[in-house]
């Protein structure tokens, strides 16, 4: 209970990340992964829960990645409802932006997304300094 009761958000400040290197598949090199402390990723569990209707809602209807309630079988068998008429597209484009989520926008993000914007850069800063200070 008194974890529950320390989340607030006045006053609120996220806690250093735990750096930690990974090994590539395949590769000598490492990549870094970020692990934030309990606290932290309780707080942002709340935030999620308060958001994700919200993204539900507004979400395009045909996406299904990292889209609770959504799995590889509901995307195929959209792809089989649009591709079975005589007269579907020939062709499908399957593409993928590598690092997507290292290089989106803070700035972006702070415009578009329907919270509290000090939490949001708390939030947002905690991934930038953990990066700054792993080179």
């Amino acid at each position: 209970m008194e974890a529950v009761l320390v989340l607030k958000n006045k006053g609120y400040k996220p806690l250093p990340l735990k750096r930690i290197l990974i090994p590539k598949k395949n590769s000598n090199q490492k990549r870094p992964l970020s692990i934030p402390a309990m606290k932290d990723r309780t707080m942002q569990a709340l935030w999620l829960l308060a958001l994700e209707p919200i993204a539900e809602e507004i979400a395009d209807k045909n996406s299904y990645g990292f889209r609770p309630k959504r799995s590889p079988a509901d995307a195929i068998a959209q792809c089989y409802l649009l591709l079975c008429r005589k007269t579907s597209a020939q062709w499908i484009f399957e593409g993928d932006i590598k690092a997507c989520f290292d290089r989106i926008s803070s700035d972006w993000l702070l415009e578009n997304i329907p919270m509290n914007k000090t939490i949001l850069k708390k939030f947002l800063l905690l991934d930038f300094l953990s990066d700054i200070m792993l080179q």
